[in-house]
């Protein structure tokens, strides 16, 4: 017996797949960077291991989206800065380009 499927239901079962993590991991890390916008933290230790519990939770969703801990000139943690390094249709789930933290990614200059 050979089992063949299509290309985009390859694809649409791949986002929904990784959707739900995505969405969850980029909620929380939205949420650490309005703490830091609201609060700067001079521990840097604890916000990376905040970030990287999130980041084992959903090891499928962390491969997509890079962060970066902003500090400012007295070396407090004052923003994250989220990306995410796909090119447009590098991988099938995200075909339709780079929209994985398409509501927190930005960039900031201080």
């Amino acid at each position: 017996m050979v089992l063949c499927r299509s290309a985009a239901r390859w694809g649409a079962e791949e986002r929904a797949m990784l959707g739900r993590p995505m969405t969850r991991l980029t909620e929380e890390l939205a949420k650490i960077d309005a703490l830091l916008r609201r609060r700067p933290a001079t521990e840097i230790g604890s916000v990376e291991r905040r970030i990287g519990r999130w980041m084992d939770k959903d090891p499928s969703a962390a491969r997509w989206v890079r962060e970066e801990i902003i500090r400012d000139g007295a070396g407090r943690a004052v923003d994250l800065e989220l990306s995410c390094p796909v090119k447009e249709g590098e991988h099938p789930t995200l075909a339709k380009g780079p929209t994985c933290c398409g509501r927190t990614a930005r960039k900031r200059t201080l």
